[in-house]
Formats: C-alpha cells, sequence, structure tokens
C-alpha cells in the first residue's frame, strides 16, 4: 500500500462476533436477531478476506469518497481520516474511478469498535437488507445490498457464498442466544435513540449480551474457516 494510512488491522473471528454484537445491539436498540446477525457477519468477512484484509479498523469497506458523474469532481462523504487505493495513486483504473465504478478513498477508524458501530449503523438502515438476512434469503440479501445502493459488487452467484458462511457460523453457535428474536417494529432508521446520559440501561444491555455471546463461543469448538476474497 502506498498511502501510510492504509494500516492493516487484522482481527480474528471471535473478535468479530463480540464487536458485532454490540454495535447491531446499539444500532438496533435490542440484541440482534440470530439470522440478521449472522448475515451481517458473513457480509464482513466477504468485505474483508475473514478480517485478514481489513484496513482501517473498517469491517464494511466503508467508502469515503469517489466520482459521481456527471459531476467531474471528487466528492468526499466522510469528514474523518481516510485511505487511498494503490489504483489511485497509479492511475492504472483511472477511467472506472472517474466513471463512478470504484471509489477512490475509504474511512479509517482510530478503533476497531468505532468501526463496526458505524458499519452496523450503515446496514441497518435498510429495512430490506434486514428483512432478507432476518427470513434467511440469501439472494434476496444480495439484490438488497444492490438495491440499497451498499455496494453493485454483489451478483446473485454470491449467493452462494452466504449460504456456505451463515450455515457454517450456525453450526458453530454464531448467535443462536438470539434465536427467536424479532426485528424491531418500525423501519430501524426511525427508531428513537435512549438518552444514554439519564440511563445506564442500553450500556448494563450490551455488556450483558456481549458476555453470553463471548461465553457461548467459547464453549463451541471452532471450525474450519473460509477465506474469501475482499470485495
Amino acid at each position: 500500500m502506498q498511502d501510510p494510512n492504509a494500516v492493516a488491522t487484522p482481527i480474528t473471528e471471535t473478535q468479530a462476533i463480540v464487536y458485532l454484537t454490540v454495535a447491531l445491539t446499539q444500532a438496533l436498540q435490542q440484541v440482534p436477531p440470530e439470522n440478521v446477525a449472522l448475515y451481517i457477519l458473513a457480509l464482513s468477512a466477504i468485505e474483508t478476506g475473514n478480517w485478514q484484509k481489513q484496513v482501517g479498523n473498517n469491517p464494511g469497506n466503508l467508502i469515503a469518497g469517489g466520482y459521481f458523474p456527471p459531476k467531474t469532481t471528487e466528492t468526499l462523504l466522510w469528514s474523518g481520516k481516510i485511505w487511498r487505493p494503490d489504483y489511485v495513486f497509479d492511475g492504472s483504473r483511472n477511467a472506472e474511478v472517474l466513471a463512478g465504478k470504484i471509489p477512490s478513498a475509504f474511512r479509517v477508524y482510530s478503533d476497531p469498535q468505532t468501526g463496526w458501530i458505524d458499519y452496523a449503523k450503515l446496514v441497518t438502515k435498510h429495512r430490506s437488507i434486514l428483512e432478507a438476512a432476518q427470513a434467511d434469503d440469501p439472494l434476496a440479501f444480495v439484490r438488497a445490498l444492490r438495491s440499497t445502493g451498499y455496494s453493485q459488487d454483489y451478483k446473485d452467484s454470491v449467493a452462494k457464498s452466504f449460504r456456505s458462511l451463515v450455515d457454517g457460523y450456525r453450526a458453530k453457535g454464531h448467535f443462536s442466544a438470539f434465536r427467536g428474536v424479532e426485528l424491531p417494529g418500525q423501519p430501524v432508521a426511525q427508531a428513537t435513540a435512549p438518552s444514554g446520559a439519564k440511563s445506564m440501561g442500553p450500556v448494563l444491555a450490551i455488556l450483558g449480551v456481549v458476555a453470553l455471546v463471548f461465553v457461548g463461543t467459547l464453549m463451541v469448538k471452532p471450525g474450519s474457516r473460509r477465506r474469501l476474497a475482499a470485495a
């Protein structure tokens, strides 16, 4: 990587589970449904090569900027720290960058949990993504990723990868403590966040959920991990 901000920040699958649990509980204002957590974990795994190719504590490869024709100048979508891919420096993919087909910059987060919180906040804004995950429908899930604008890279054929990852995580017992949990009744983007300063209830709930998930993960014998190329 030519950009000094492009620092590798790999994590383990167990760490990803804990970070995601905290982030989804905060975004949904309740513990996440099992299937929702499984699919959003799988999405992050695909984006980051099972978290071994993660850069800048960015588990969803969230973009920071790009070109959006007919505008001919770069639009930055993020006011924080960014990193730019090598193709921006060497010009090898200029045509794709200028056409808006690939981003010109990605977000960098100061710590892992902040990155997961932002990732969960973005994904849970889209009801169609959540409903497809809850229905355990990988084809509907990849189509929702496209239709909501999360990424156009997810073709129908990628549904097989989600099926394999989700089934593997479920076999390991990931998020089984949340089996039977339903989605919030209203679209998540409209949900009212609690006033954290007035009550420690949400904080204590998240801590309890993390402890439950972490202990459950340790009790399940780890299986083989499948590495996927970063999207």
